[in-house]
């Protein structure tokens, strides 16, 4: 076997692995450089939760959690969550990134049943976002730093 057809064998196996890179070492030795994906969060559909990368690669299972560390993904509707839309998965990690920014920390990210490219993220501080991701995140993320600049420090909506 070539060392191309062992490395797109290797990825086809084991989703993940991100990149890998096979060497011949005459005379009889390979090296096998391996690339893991990192995964951003969790993306859960019914009661399946699988890792998935920034790039919207699902692999492996893992269980429901909650918190603000691993981005946790609730997607409601039937179809087969990332690869169904990745202009969802990039204004889903701009809105994360942009929360962070505001030191707001996500509890879940919801994608409801009947979404049409709205999503909510619910915050540790007991509140609620509806992001749409056929409009420019950033821009909502700016919407919202304005108005939570107009407030007090200490202001809730929850």
């Amino acid at each position: 076997m070539n060392s191309s057809a062992l490395e797109n064998d290797i990825l086809a196996r084991f989703p993940v692995i991100k990149n890998v890179k096979v060497t011949k070492k005459l005379p009889r030795a390979i090296s096998v450089d391996i690339v893991e994906r990192t995964p951003i969060g969790a993306w859960c559909i019914g009661q399946s939760c699988r890792y998935f990368d920034d790039e919207g690669m699902f692999w492996g299972e893992t269980v429901r959690s909650s918190g603000s560390l691993f981005l946790n993904v609730d997607d409601l509707r039937s179809q087969d969550g990332i690869s169904s839309n990745t202009l969802l998965l990039e204004s889903i990690k701009k809105s994360a990134e942009g929360l962070k920014n505001l030191e707001i920390q996500i509890k879940r990210i919801e994608i409801p049943s009947d979404s049409l490219g709205d999503f909510w993220v619910y915050t540790i501080r007991g509140f609620y976002l509806i992001f749409d991701a056929e409009s420019d995140t950033e821009n909502q993320i700016n919407v919202l730093r304005i108005f939570l600049n107009e407030k007090d420090k200490d202001f809730n909506p929850a």
